[in-house]
């Protein structure tokens, strides 16, 4: 298994369309990789893109998406765990389900009740969820939302104009595409000072 583990070897373009559509699979270069190791990869180029644009709360914004994710994964998994718990006469199934955090006796006894109280904690785990997805995506008071083929459109077509050229994201790295929206950022921020300091005049 080979995959892209780097801003900078990941053009921006690929970039984009990985964040949009939601298939990681680009990211690989040779072999095969599970759903969990394509998630992981991309939790981690996400978290240096960030770093790279926002610094610290880019960080912690995927910190938390990444929590999400992992929740979700947890979901799915012991959802289909419960499905063959009727059928588990090793005890395997339920051993599983306590390693993934549903820590009840599931005995012939307490079956019934065990998987409506995992049941139950489940629907915590997805209201939870809902709670960091929300942190992750809220920004400046906004409805919080994913990140669309149009907020990419949008942005580009600013940096365009600050650069006085067509920007196309095949022709440039992630790190690149990163680094012109921090200075873009940061050049904002200085014309705004300065005008402050005009008013104030």
């Amino acid at each position: 298994m080979n995959l892209l583990t780097s801003i900078r070897e990941l053009p921006a373009n690929l970039f984009i369309e990985i964040d949009c559509s939601g298939d990681r699979t680009p990211l690989i270069i040779e072999g095969e990789a599970s759903a969990e190791e394509l998630e992981e990869a991309w939790e981690n180029l996400l978290a240096e893109y960030l770093d790279a644009k926002d610094g610290e709360e880019g960080q912690e914004r995927v910190r938390t998406a990444g929590e999400a994710e992992e929740l979700v994964l947890q979901i799915l998994t012991c959802e289909t765990l419960l499905k063959a718990l009727p059928l588990d006469d090793t005890g395997k199934v339920a051993e599983e389900l306590r390693a993934h955090g549903l820590d009840y006796a599931f005995t012939p006894e307490s079956m019934e009740e065990d998987v409506r109280k995992c049941e139950t904690e489940m629907r915590g785990w997805k209201l939870r969820i809902d709670i960091l997805k929300k942190q992750a995506q809220a920004g400046d008071g906004e409805e919080p939302k994913g990140r669309t083929y149009g907020d990419y459109e949008r942005v580009l077509s600013i940096l365009s104009t600050h650069h006085k050229r067509e920007l196309n994201p095949a022709e440039f790295n992630t790190l690149r595409f990163a680094i012109m929206q921090r200075d873009y950022a940061a050049f904002i921020t200085r014309q705004n000072s300065k005008s402050d300091g005009i008013s104030e005049d």
